[in-house]
């Protein structure tokens, strides 16, 4: 965190916002505010510098069945929760980083954002929202594909005021096999899908500014001919 917020620090001009992961959801729709929570000196920097502040709530451990019960069953707890912790807070707006749901609850997810949206708007607040990166209809994903097609990019872009993509993680320090974290042409295929179906000026791609290490746990080589990469994807 101390890092962040020194790169923030002697770089202002860089940034127009900034969304520090505060929040958690509990099951009863209500908010867990984490240690790092506003965070004074920050808050008050981004204000001095014009930089929107718009915190990030998350799924602690992506549990999707936490996800499911709050859309199913603590819907209107959750709505209330968010919208009063930004008003009474003074945020621009809020992010949402959801990233596991089920397709049988994907009428409820827009049907929540759809909500969402209206009571930010009326209050002047920013909605955010964060989705797994896709590049196609047709495409066969092997991580999370419910999530994916819960995750209308058409319907969700034209309820939000942000659309973050998850452009990067095409392998992951899980891979056992070293690769690129976000190959061209991967990211130029969701870029053009995200074209196609969200408002341009909504659309924010994300760029991994970070490295994987990978460990050789064997002296055995690796056969390179059986390794894909992934091509066939794009």
């Amino acid at each position: 965190m101390q890092d962040g917020l020194n790169t923030l620090y002697s770089n202002p001009n860089l940034y127009n916002s900034v969304s520090p992961v505060w929040f958690w959801p509990n099951s009863d729709g209500t908010l867990r505010a984490l240690q790092s929570y506003n965070n004074q000196d920050l808050i008050s920097f981004c204000r001095n510098n014009n930089v929107t502040v718009i915190p990030s709530i998350q799924i602690e451990n992506d549990d999707v069945e936490l996800v499911s019960s709050i859309l199913n069953e603590s819907v209107d707890q959750h709505i209330d929760s968010i919208v009063n912790i930004v008003v009474q807070n003074g945020y621009d707006g809020i992010d949402l980083d959801y990233e596991t749901t089920y397709l049988e609850d994907k009428d409820a997810l827009i049907s929540f954002l759809k909500r969402l949206k209206e009571r930010l708007s009326e209050n002047g607040k920013f909605l955010s929202f964060t989705v797994l990166s896709k590049w196609g209809d047709k495409v066969g994903y092997g991580f999370r594909p419910q999530t994916r097609e819960a995750q209308d990019w058409k319907l969700i872009g034209e309820i939000v005021d942000e659309f973050r993509i998850m452009s990067y993680d095409y392998r992951t320090r899980g891979n056992t096999i070293p690769g690129p974290k976000a190959p061209y042409s991967w990211y130029l295929a969701i870029l053009r899908y995200a074209q196609e179906n969200v408002p341009n000026e909504k659309i924010i791609m994300g760029i991994p500014l970070y490295a994987i290490d990978w460990k050789l746990v064997s002296n055995d080589k690796i056969d390179l001919t059986e390794y894909s990469t992934g091509e066939s994807l794009y």
